[in-house]
């Protein structure tokens, strides 16, 4: 590379770019306002306009970005809003319907808040905020507005731990709404929690249809009250000729939608019949009552 040197042939042209662009500044100092305007304003609608419409793009850009974050930010609070509204307005009318199944003269009901311990494996037990000195013990009914939802099997002072419909130990004696048929109901697991159902074993072989037909709790064996719905008969499962078949039931209660229930503590040979009205069923919407 040939350095330029005082002495030597040549000019740089870097020197001689930056002694012309003096030049040509000194010149247009020199020129009268309204020319060096006019030669401003075709540089920039010329030379400099690829750059100007870039640098105003930009500033676009990040206007726009900024109303988005602030569209984003409402948008995030009115959802959270809505979900909280529709969380209350559903937790409001669980309570509603618990209170009209709550202090009625076939039972002491008692109200409880679940709380779901969350490891995995233990999606079909849950936990109470009462306990003992309520009143609840071991094989006491946790029932909601729709039905039977499983059963206490251990309590404390203070808490006390149950099991739904969903976990592998459930059993319940039940019958026919009009106690024309009994059998037995219990748990047939799927792959996932989701996939559980319930199944209704042991009704006669010959006998009328039972498809659509309301399966309650009989009350037999003492461990779950009398007349507590379980589920609705879906379909046949499985015939064992010529003694009994088995059938597909659609469960009364979603395990996991319940916040807040009643647990039971039934005198001997209790009917709970009376506490679920057809309006109970269908709406979850009963007269109101106290409930402790």
């Amino acid at each position: 590379m040939r350095v330029w040197r005082p002495g030597a042939g040549g000019i740089p042209r870097g020197l001689l770019l930056v002694v012309l662009t003096l030049t040509v500044a000194a010149s247009l100092r020199m020129l009268p306002v309204s020319l060096r305007d006019e030669i401003a304003w075709t540089v920039r609608s010329t030379v400099l306009r690829p750059f100007l419409d870039m640098q105003e793009s930009v500033v676009r850009s990040r206007a726009e970005a900024d109303e988005l974050a602030v569209l984003r930010r409402t948008t995030d609070s009115l959802a959270a809003l809505v979900v909280a509204g529709s969380r209350l307005e559903e937790e409001n009318r669980s309570l509603r319907a618990l209170l009209g199944i709550g202090r009625h003269p076939a039972a002491r009901l008692i109200g409880v808040t679940l709380l779901r311990p969350g490891p995995s494996g233990s999606e079909s037990t849950f936990m109470v905020n009462r306990g003992s000195e309520a009143g609840l013990a071991s094989g006491s009914p946790v029932v909601t507005p729709a039905g039977l939802l499983g059963r206490i099997v251990g309590a404390r002072r203070g808490m006390a731990v149950g099991i739904d419909w969903t976990h592998r130990d459930f059993r319940a004696s039940a019958m026919l709404a009009d106690g024309s048929a009994y059998g037995i109901v219990y748990t047939e697991r799927g792959a996932f929690r989701e996939e559980d159902r319930l199944v209704l074993d042991g009704l006669p072989y010959h006998g009328e249809p039972v498809e659509g037909r309301l399966v309650v709790t009989s009350g037999l064996g003492s461990v779950y009250p009398r007349g507590v719905p379980i589920g609705t008969i879906a379909s046949l499962r499985e015939e064992r000729i010529p003694w009994a078949k088995t059938y597909w039931l659609v469960p009364a209660v979603k395990p996991a939608s319940v916040r807040h229930a009643a647990v039971g503590v039934p005198d001997p040979g209790s009917d709970y019949g009376t506490l679920w009205s057809d309006d109970t069923l269908q709406a979850s919407a009963p007269p109101t009552a106290e409930i402790r």
